[in-house]
């Protein structure tokens, strides 16, 4: 029994950040208010970054794409109990089997859409409500930024969630 990520899906889930970035911040919807609340220029937000900040966009999508698959993925935490066992490796091990067993039981359990969307939604809460909450009272900021950011990022890990929980590993012989 194999437990195979699929990083492919990790990199294109990576773009749905600025994908959703560019469409919320846009002046027609979040734009208006976020920048009444920052010190940001009125200049066209999409052509104001350069390539590099896009790039790094991108990578820091990548890491958030990818730890959220191990918040959505129970199977992987599973592996990761019996992947420090030092015979883990040999595929006739006690502990190899000890795991071959466990996601017999379990299975596919819980890898779909909905409970991945739960566990993004339920991660943007308490992870990203924080962080935000923080740095806008370090700031002095009032709170509709932090529901601006937040419902951002609620949507987008929310939607990142869902499909990583859907097709983000599979498991097989």
């Amino acid at each position: 029994m194999n437990l195979t990520i699929n990083f492919l899906l990790i990199t294109v889930v990576a773009l749905i950040p600025l994908v959703l970035g560019v469409l919320w911040f846009h002046p027609t919807l979040g734009g208006r208010i976020w920048r009444s609340n920052t010190t940001t220029a009125e200049q066209p937000l999409v052509h104001s970054f350069s390539v590099l900040q896009w790039l790094t966009f991108y990578l820091l999508s990548c890491l958030i794409a990818f730890a959220l698959l191990g918040f959505v993925n129970h199977q992987l935490s599973i592996m990761q109990l019996f992947s420090t066992a030092s015979d883990f490796g040999d595929t006739d091990s006690p502990s190899r089997a000890a795991f071959t067993q466990v996601l017999d039981l379990v299975g596919n359990r819980h890898l779909s859409f909905g409970h991945g969307a739960f566990h993004g939604f339920f991660g943007s809460i308490v992870f990203v409500v924080p962080i935000l909450a923080h740095s806008s009272m370090r700031e002095r900021r009032g709170f509709r930024p932090v529901l601006l950011y937040w419902v951002y990022w609620a949507s987008v890990m929310t939607l990142v969630g869902g499909i990583l929980g859907q097709w983000g590993s599979s498991i097989g012989n």
